[in-house]
């Protein structure tokens, strides 16, 4: 005989079904406070995530499942202003464009696999292969892009990033406002402290090589109440300030919140935000054979700026040598469970500095990645 519930099951079972109505006015770090209240609120802040994600992706694709299932293989990323949507939970901030971005190893094949994901007629209307514009391989760490228009009048932009990371293209951005990214499995963003409160950084020395959807995606982060700033240290203290009075004080460059552009930065240091979607469910050992972001190869970087930093962000900073400004590295999983960078390379030019990185996935296709 099944005993009758408890005073105190019965209100927890309350506040959650009102907590289930109130998920929609969430925002992001709301929305994962609550999911960490409960095993029950855990699992349905994970459905909802998800099913967010899906909602987002069904514009672009007849079947966004099956889409999420085909990026993995391939490690690619959901970028742009489709990865802000979802990290602000915003998806009115996806225009009408999905960017997503692909190591230069995979390109043509995922070029592919996209197309055979997009009937024809029904869906594609047109698919155009072409070169980046002449300063993105440098400023923005893109060779080529592949447009899909679709018959909605959407489009699919696809990047190809001038190293086997598709990271590279996210810590490419002209803006932190975009450095964030989405796969099926995991979300990221570089500059969580910065975003959630709609600030952004800018990095001058890419400016020159911003295209017209760029400027277009300027003008729509001003509208949505961003607030760009070439420094940290130009905006009130009240937003560089910790919530915690237990954190030593605040720096001048806001080193300290991982938030200094000049800085070395990368997805999963302190200051940035890499979540799982289900964490008990999903198996990290086949994200880490697969090379699902934050596994495979990745970048750690700094965003470029004509600007000095009086705290030695350049010449001591523990993450990348001085005067780099992105590396590719490789996470693995140690005994705790925490992440750890255990091979580098440089992406500086010269003899001594050329070094190779291998993924699981790699040795198990028979392939190097070099520069």
């Amino acid at each position: 005989m099944v005993g009758r519930p408890s005073l105190g099951d019965l209100e927890n079972r309350r506040v959650a079904l009102a907590a289930e109505s109130a998920l929609d006015y969430m925002p992001m770090p709301a929305l994962l406070s609550w999911r960490a209240t409960c095993l029950t609120n855990y699992l349905s802040v994970n459905q909802y995530i998800r099913g967010s994600l899906l909602c987002l992706l069904s514009r672009f694709f007849p079947d966004p499942v099956v889409f999420l299932q085909a990026m993995s293989p391939w490690s690619a990323l959901i970028i742009g202003e489709a990865a802000l949507a979802h990290v602000l939970r915003d998806n009115s901030i996806c225009g009408a464009t999905l960017e997503l971005a692909i190591g230069n190893l995979y390109f043509q094949p995922f070029v592919d696999c996209l197309s055979r994901l997009l009937p024809p007629v029904s869906h594609l209307a047109s698919l155009v292969t072409k070169p980046a514009p002449t300063d993105f391989p440098f400023h923005r760490h893109i060779t080529r892009i592949a447009e899909f228009r679709l018959s909605s009048g959407l489009y699919i932009v696809l990047y190809e990033s001038s190293t086997p990371s598709a990271c590279d293209v996210v810590s490419g951005y002209w803006t932190s406002a975009l450095m964030n990214f989405v796969t099926g499995f995991t979300l990221g963003c570089a500059y969580p402290r910065l975003t959630f409160n709609r600030l952004s950084l800018l990095c001058d020395v890419r400016t020159s090589a911003m295209a017209w959807w760029d400027h277009d995606m300027a003008r729509r982060l001003e509208d949505l109440g961003f607030g760009f700033d070439l420094r940290p240290d130009n905006w009130p203290l009240s937003c560089r300030a910790s919530a915690s009075s237990s954190f030593r004080p605040i720096d001048c460059c806001g080193k300290s919140l991982y938030i200094c552009p000049l800085q070395g930065r990368y997805f999963g240091d302190p200051g940035s935000m890499v979540l799982f979607f289900d964490g008990f469910r999903v198996d990290l050992d086949d994200l880490h054979d697969l090379g699902v972001a934050p596994y495979g190869p990745m970048v750690a970087w700094r965003l470029p700026s004509i600007g000095t930093c009086k705290s030695g962000c350049i010449e001591d900073d523990p993450v990348l040598p001085p005067f780099v400004i992105s590396m590719l590295f490789q996470f693995a999983d140690d005994t705790t469970g925490f992440l750890r960078a255990h091979r580098f390379l440089h992406t500086v030019s010269g003899r001594d500095s050329h070094s190779s990185i291998a993924s699981h996935t790699a040795r198990r296709r028979g392939r190097r990645y070099s520069t």
